[in-house]
């Protein structure tokens, strides 16, 4: 062995038992009866003696004049621009010499269709969920998450909801200062 020791091993049978690699019928028709009875033996409990069931009382109902709202408000909450589109802004910082760096994210609410939208710089749209089309100078393009889009400074767009999910989007949003 490669630690070191020696392994000994000692056999101790009772005087008179023979050491036969053949095992004998005998003890072959013991062991398989004794493998049948114990699996039935001890094993009839049923699944309500395993597993107790534990009653609890349902919650108390609350009144509908109860006002007791959270006070959270999430850092960066969306705020409507227009009916059925909803913007809020994740990160802004300078960035380049000259430039203003903003990402934002856009929600079009489920089958709805807003138009006439226009960012106040070029932007790279990358698609997180949802499925939709969007139109620009006439020319449409299908939308699904994964997809991207560029949008020139001051372009016009349309995007048309077609899932029963918001179309989502995060919009990396450059303007000259």
């Amino acid at each position: 062995m490669p630690s070191g020791y020696d392994l000994h091993v000692q056999v101790i049978r009772p005087k008179g038992v023979l050491m036969n690699p053949s095992v004998s019928p005998w003890f072959s028709l013991l062991f398989l009866s004794l493998v049948c009875a114990l699996p039935q033996s001890g094993c009839s409990r049923t699944s309500s003696q395993q597993f107790p069931l534990e009653k609890t009382k349902p919650l108390p109902e609350v009144a509908s004049r109860d006002q007791n709202f959270s006070k959270y408000e999430p850092p960066s909450p969306f705020s409507q621009t227009a009916p059925g589109l909803f913007t809020r802004t994740v990160y802004q910082s300078d960035g380049p010499l000259g430039y203003r760096v903003e990402v934002r994210d856009l929600s079009v609410a489920a089958k709805k269709r807003v138009e006439n939208i226009s960012l106040h710089g070029a932007a790279f749209v990358e698609v997180l969920y949802g499925t939709g089309a969007f139109t620009a100078a006439e020319k449409r393009q299908e939308l699904k998450a994964g997809s991207t889009v560029s949008i020139s400074e001051g372009q016009s767009f349309t995007l048309d909801v077609t899932s029963d999910l918001p179309l989502t989007m995060r919009v990396r949003l450059i303007t000259a200062r």
